[in-house]
């Protein structure tokens, strides 16, 4: 009798002390949200990324704008892409090589804004449990592209040093030039207008007479 009042007295005991287990919620699959990305915002880049921003102990630097040279003959002469991955630092070297460009007289066209190159990996979190929910990594590069018109060879290479040589770390510079010389053929040139032309009885009979001169010519040497 005493055993069965110290089973019941301990059992009464442990249920207070235990507290109720709620099940979790089971994934059973993962689903993969990707966000878009937002359109960059527009900037105006002769106020935003102007001379007038640089200032030097609290002056701003007295620097006058140049005047933008306008093609003539809208030839191009070379694209220069930047590639790199924060944008604002981008438009700023966009914005010192066209103002560069400007100084060597030669025509630059506004900056290009080019595509996103947008690449993503998928990595799981965990073994064996969290094996099915993954984590999403992602890597954003940003191009932007200056095109030079009526430019010569020697100014296009002298402009490209310049800019390689002050251009920030974490900016690639990728060059395309566009070089134009005359065009060389071996053949000699055909005038197509007598080429149709019929010869007269006095041309064929002059070229018969040439053909057999020359080779009486051949047979006497």
């Amino acid at each position: 009798m005493n055993h069965r009042i110290a089973g019941k007295a301990a059992r009464a005991v442990f249920s207070r002390n235990v507290r109720s287990v709620v099940p979790l919620p089971r994934i059973s699959s993962c689903v993969r949200t990707l966000a878009t990305s937002d359109s960059e915002p527009k900037r105006d880049l002769d106020t935003y990324y102007g001379l007038h921003s640089l200032d030097l102990k609290g002056e701003p630097l007295d620097i006058p704008l140049l005047p933008t040279p306008k093609p003539t003959h809208h030839a191009l002469a070379c694209t220069l892409h930047l590639q790199g991955y924060m944008p604002d630092h981008l438009d700023f070297v966009a914005h010192f090589c066209r103002h560069s460009a400007h100084a060597m007289q030669m025509p630059c066209s506004e900056t290009i804004h080019l595509p996103v190159q947008t690449k993503k990996w998928y990595v799981i979190k965990g073994p064996f449990v969290h094996a099915k929910t993954k984590e999403v990594f992602e890597q954003k590069k940003y191009v932007r592209a200056l095109q030079v018109f009526d430019a010569s060879e020697e100014s296009v290479k002298e402009w490209i040093a310049y800019i390689v040589k002050n251009v920030p770390a974490g900016v690639d510079v990728h060059v395309e030039r566009h070089v134009r010389s005359t065009l060389e053929s071996e053949a000699p040139l055909v005038d197509i207008a007598n080429a149709k032309r019929e010869m007269t009885f006095q041309e064929r009979v002059e070229q018969k007479a040439s053909e057999f001169v020359a080779g009486w010519t051949r047979k006497a040497k």
